[in-house]
């Protein structure tokens, strides 16, 4: 690219082309004597400017009686060719572009992340956090869109990033849109916008030393699919620069317009260093029918589809997994069944199964144990996610080769977790 001081014309030339200059003739003893660039390749045409004596112009096409010219100012004409002749060939040199951004590895290759959902300024106290081995990266939910205006709410809390980073973990903060339509609309809407946010998270990853930002961007207006996306490739750069890795989370492919139709999985990826398929609510909580919140088939399908269909490399997904199930209720309500569910932590079915005796049933079809039972009329069903359940999805992180495995959420699940996944994990196919 060279652009030119006198008209701020932009020539933009390609890497490896050849350009052949020329200069105007001398004449000597007629120093004032000047060289007319024409409009057309013509005596008649009119005069664009009066070239200098041994003037370089770019020569770019010739006939037998003219050139076609350009000055390094921008303009274009054309000059006989008996007051010119060729000069130099130059040629474009190949630049030497810095390296791309390599986002920082955890020590033991494969990511093991955990989200961390923070609803108030009051973080948890880390000081009565069990041992997670193999845990690497936290992703505090501490950034959330406020208004329409991309004003952010702010819940960091810098001793937590000082207990992440004294256990080699690193932080990667998420920033939510708080799942609302209108705001998201608004605060995505323009350029001015869009930076107000990216320099509020630059500002936050600064001061609160973080490795890296995480966007979780639900319940979006498909008609501001390609506004999110431009805010992500504006939003890259600028976070690589500060050394920051970029991530996002997405929801398995479906027609949903506000939970699946905005994201632009294709082109976020080319931006981002790593995605996270939320494999999980198969079955939501207003489900009309019980099921499970995420089979192995059902997630196996989702990772599959996106590195098929949206060519999302292996190298760059990251399987979001539950460490949540639901129990569900069928009930008969005026002759016609009733469903529904309370979300529950890991523990809480092991504690029922203790409690009333029960034997959990291996379900082939959906990969996980199973159980039912009833309390008075009333039906209740269970998929579990234990270890069978957890084992199975990290087995699939090997099996495909993927970037590693993203938990929701921290607190939700059973201690033995943690050394399982830490083990499946280092256990390659």
């Amino acid at each position: 690219m060279r652009e030119s001081s006198e008209t701020g014309a932009v020539i933009l030339l390609k890497e490896g082309d050849t350009l052949q200059w020329g200069l105007t003739n001398s004449y000597p003893g007629k120093p004032d004597k000047t060289v007319a660039m024409r409009k057309e390749p013509s005596i008649k045409a009119p005069i664009l400017a009066d070239l200098k004596q041994g003037e370089p112009v770019m020569i770019w096409s010739d006939d037998p009686e003219w050139y076609k010219v350009q000055l390094s100012n921008g303009y274009m004409g054309y000059v006989r060719k008996d007051q010119m002749h060729e000069d130099k060939v130059e040629t474009i040199p190949k630049k030497e572009l810095p390296p791309g951004f390599v986002p920082s590895k955890p020590i033991n290759g494969k990511i093991n992340l955990t989200w961390d959902q923070m609803t108030t300024p009051k973080n948890p106290d880390t000081s009565k956090f069990p041992p997670m081995p193999g845990l690497n990266v936290v992703s505090p939910t501490w950034f959330h869109l406020d208004d329409g205006q991309g004003t952010l709410k702010n819940l960091a809390d810098p001793a937590y990033v000082k207990w992440a980073h004294s256990q080699n973990i690193q932080v990667w903060a998420l920033f939510s849109n708080g799942f609302e339509p209108k705001r998201t609309t608004e605060a995505l809407s323009t350029y001015d916008k869009r930076m107000k946010m990216i320099k509020q998270l630059l500002s936050y990853a600064q001061m609160y030393s973080l490795q890296g930002i995480n966007i979780d961007f639900e319940n979006v207006n498909t008609k501001d699919k390609e506004n999110l996306t431009q805010f992500v490739r504006e939003m890259v750069p600028l976070m690589h620069e500060q050394g920051l890795i970029v991530s996002m989370d997405v929801t398995p492919k479906s027609n949903s317009e506000m939970w699946s139709l905005f994201y632009d999985r294709k082109a976020l990826i080319e931006s981002l260093d790593y995605m996270m398929i939320m494999a999980y609510d198969e079955y939501w909580a207003s489900s009309p029918t019980a099921g499970s919140v995420s089979s192995l088939p059902w997630v196996e399908k989702n990772v599959v589809k996106l590195m098929q269909e949206d060519q999302i490399p292996a190298s760059k997904l990251i399987l979001g997994v539950p460490f949540y199930t639901r129990v569900w209720t069928e009930e008969t309500v005026d002759g016609k069944t009733k469903v529904s569910s309370k979300s529950v932590y890991m523990d809480t079915p092991l504690k029922v199964i203790q409690e009333k005796n029960l034997t959990p049933v291996y379900l082939p079809e959906a990969g996980q144990n199973y159980i039912e039972y009833k309390e008075g009329d009333k039906l209740n069903k269970v998929w579990l996610e234990d270890e069978v359940s957890v084992k199975a999805r990290i087995e699939l992180v090997n099996k495909y080769n993927l970037a590693g495995v993203a938990s929701w959420r921290r607190g939700y699940e059973t201690p033995s977790i943690w050394p399982l996944i830490q083990s499946t994990l280092a256990n390659k196919p």
